[in-house]
């Protein structure tokens, strides 16, 4: 809850190109966090406060990545900002850039293992407790925003997370904290 306050200001984005960035980022951010919490303590083996923070990490890498992106396009007015573009940055660098702000913020070393194995997109199956719990909570959250927005259903986000090796018993709990992670 600390983590998400503290953070929830970096999210706000000024008006202009892409008005609901921000908004849908927090979302997902908050649903990962929520998830991520629930996920290490029914793995076990991995502290929940880290996990959370660590699920709020890879958003907050694309908040970076989107004003980066943003202060480059102003340095060049008379090019318009282009979705692709942002989809792009997001897609490859986000996973490093968290990782960057892990190792500046000099987080533990099993902190930062767990998010190069988000970089190096490993299975699930061969990463560590803390590892799966970021993975499953970042799955999680982005259906669960999917589901809460009416574009993915609950019963095809809960499935698609159980094809990916999370427990049917795991599924359930983390699927209810992302979706109530909103509401609060």
């Amino acid at each position: 809850l600390m983590a998400t306050a503290i953070l929830q200001p970096v999210f706000r984005q000024p008006k202009g190109y892409f008005d609901n960035f921000a908004t849908i980022t927090w979302e997902h951010a908050r649903r990962t966090a929520a998830a991520a919490e629930v996920c290490a303590r029914a793995l076990g083996n991995a502290d929940p406060f880290v996990a959370q923070l660590l699920g709020l990490l890879r958003p907050l890498a694309r908040i970076v990545l989107f004003r980066l992106t943003m202060d480059t396009y102003r340095e060049r007015p008379e090019i318009q900002p282009r979705a692709e573009v942002f989809i792009r940055a997001i897609q490859t660098q986000s996973a490093n850039v968290a990782g960057l702000i892990a190792s500046t913020w000099q987080l533990s070393d099993p902190s930062i293992r767990a998010l190069q194995e988000q970089t190096e997109q490993l299975s699930p199956a061969i990463m560590t407790p803390l590892g799966r719990s970021i993975y499953f909570s970042n799955l999680c959250g982005a259906l669960a925003l999917l589901a809460h927005r009416g574009i993915y259903s609950a019963e095809d986000s809960q499935a698609m997370l159980m094809q990916q090796g999370l427990g049917k018993e795991t599924t359930a709990l983390v699927w209810r904290a992302a979706m109530a992670a909103n509401e609060e």
